[in-house]
């Protein structure tokens, strides 16, 4: 369904789970529209699938369906509807029925901002870890971001569509599409409400698939800053930046990162080893400082960059 990674400023502090939710509620809820006749009628459907009473939702949204004098609204919510419950409809989920309406949706409705929802919803249906499946999911992927540029779809979509060529077969030339699709997007949509999750994909596959830590810095760094909302993701993500600094042998850029680690989540899996990598880092540098030769310090001590590396 919806993929929303929500973000916090470097100064703030994170919200309690009630706000975080009712943020995330507002964003995707922000293209949803009121019924037309049917309020009520579809409340109770929504209800039901909120409770994963499938038989009881697919019931009252083909009734909104059938209704004569149903509205665009009314038949968009049902038609979203229906496509959603024989998707998660456990047991014996039905995919076939599920595309039918979610295409019927785009069909009958191409004008409507739902539409786009739909599209993106039948790109997530196809498997992409077969050719056949990438090229379909792909397809759709394209068709929403060229027909709805204006819809909050398309930042999810972006994600989806570079996630059909990271990792799936890791081949250098698909995974570097992937990262262009990321890229041009990052730079036309800096503020969108996924970029921390752009920023760590592509900070990562530059790190440890294509080596190239020169591109994968200010990445890592973007993300290290945005910090998203789950504070245990933090500690991880300063681990990952301050490990390029050591790749690229800024061994004193890294201290800082190090340190963040221990000083905002002390008690993290991180935070131990952190303490250790900096106390290693300045014994090289002092080392290095009064010119002594490796060879005279003693083996526990960290004199090389390329120790702090292995």
């Amino acid at each position: 369904m919806f993929l929303w990674v929500t973000l916090l400023p470097a100064d703030e502090t994170p919200v309690s789970e009630q706000l975080r939710r009712q943020r995330e509620y507002e964003i995707l809820m922000s293209e949803r529209q009121g019924a037309d006749r049917y309020s009520e009628e579809l409340r109770k459907a929504w209800s039901h699938f909120t409770v994963l009473n499938m038989p009881q939702a697919i019931a009252a949204f083909e009734a909104v369906r059938q209704a004569e004098d149903s509205g665009e609204r009314d038949g968009v919510q049902a038609l979203y509807g229906l496509a959603l419950s024989y998707r998660y409809k456990q047991p014996g989920e039905d995919k076939a029925k599920a595309r039918d309406y979610f295409n019927e949706l785009v069909t009958k409705y191409p004008q409507n901002t739902i539409a786009a929802w739909a599209l993106l919803e039948l790109g997530i249906m196809e498997n992409v870890y077969t050719d056949k499946g990438r090229l379909e999911a792909r397809s759709y992927f394209l068709r929403l971001m060229e027909a709805y540029p204006e819809s909050l779809a398309i930042h999810e979509t972006a994600l989806r569509l570079a996630d059909t060529y990271l990792g799936k077969i890791l081949d250098p030339t698909d995974i570097q599409e992937g990262l262009s699709i990321l890229e041009k997007h990052i730079d036309r949509y800096p503020d969108n409400p996924l970029v921390g999750s752009m920023h760590y994909r592509v900070g990562y596959f530059y790190f440890a698939c294509l080596q190239d830590y020169e591109k994968s810095l200010p990445h890592s760094i973007a993300n290290s800053r945005l910090r998203m909302e789950d504070p245990y993701r933090w500690p991880e993500d300063y681990w990952h930046t301050a490990m390029n600094f050591m790749r690229l042998n800024r061994v004193e850029e890294a201290i800082p990162w190090f340190e963040k680690i221990y000083q905002e989540r002390p008690t993290s899996r991180e935070a131990h080893p952190a303490r250790e990598m900096v106390a290693r880092i300045k014994r090289y540098l002092e080392t290095k400082k009064s010119n002594k030769s490796p060879a005279a310090v003693p083996d526990d001590q960290a004199t090389k960059p390329e120790d702090f590396t292995q």
